[in-house]
């Protein structure tokens, strides 16, 4: 997990790859989705409300992994982010 206060992202590694119509996900990029949340809030309560975006394989760059200036739709949702 590599997360980055100032710019409120943190990248999720998935345990399970997931293949969606032929497209390969391992990563994903969540961000708290309130403005009044922040990443601690997930670190220290292990739930937070957030709005993840998938990264497909081809578009992961592991010098920039938290950059989604390539995404224009796909793979997202709104949704809990929880820490075991």
């Amino acid at each position: 997990m590599l997360a980055d206060e100032a710019d409120r992202k943190i990248l999720l590694e998935l345990d399970h790859a997931l293949s969606v119509v032929g497209v390969l996900y391992k990563y994903a990029i969540a961000a708290p989705r309130l403005a009044k949340n922040n990443l601690m809030d997930l670190l220290n309560v292990g739930v937070l409300g957030s709005a993840v975006t998938w990264v497909p394989d081809a578009e992961f760059d592991a010098s920039k992994p938290l950059d989604v200036s390539w995404w224009r739709g796909g793979g997202a949702a709104v949704t809990d982010v929880c820490l075991d």
